[in-house]
């Protein structure tokens, strides 16, 4: 992404595909965690696109703080961002991260002279359990997140492909 420096949505694009083949072949847990920004359009039309750029870097840096080094951070457009955790197996793990990032991201941003407050709706879906291609993961996690904004948004949701299901722990 020429803006934030992450990787955009065709290289995520391409690059998931792969990472999901390999999550298979290794029996490991994939997350597809979909981040869209709360209150963000009042700061591009009370603070200027400018502002709204240098609040995009900033959430950029504090996702990339909020993951390991081994996790995915794209900026997919907009005000939109989409995380790749591999390997966590169980869900508070998954849990943990949402919540370091709503955090995180609940925090004042100083831009300049501007403040801004912002908050984020997170959906999260997680290969194995939720059993998919890469194009259903997506919007699954997509829909997750439209879930959490429904709610008010500053608070994530799981994507729950079985309601009948309620393992914490993938195997």
């Amino acid at each position: 992404d020429f803006l934030t420096g992450l990787f955009n949505r065709r290289h995520l694009n391409d690059a998931l595909p792969s990472m999901l083949a390999m999550a298979q072949r290794d029996r490991q847990a994939l997350s597809v965690v979909i981040i869209d920004l709360d209150h963000f359009k009042p700061v591009n039309d009370t603070m200027g696109h400018s502002v709204g750029d240098q609040l995009l870097k900033a959430v950029a840096e504090r996702l990339q703080e909020c993951v390991r080094e081994v996790d995915s951070v794209a900026r997919m457009g907009g005000d939109e961002f989409t995380i790749i955790l591999e390997g966590l197996t169980c869900e508070e793990d998954i849990t943990l991260v949402a919540q370091r990032i709503t955090k995180r991201l609940a925090e004042p941003f100083h831009l300049g002279e501007h403040r801004a407050l912002i908050g984020v709706s997170i959906g999260i879906t997680v290969y194995p359990t939720d059993d998919h291609e890469v194009d259903e993961l997506l919007k699954h996690a997509d829909a997750a997140m439209y879930r959490a904004k429904q709610q008010g948004g500053s608070s994530f949701q799981f994507h729950i492909p079985d309601a009948s299901s309620s393992a914490t722990c993938l195997s």
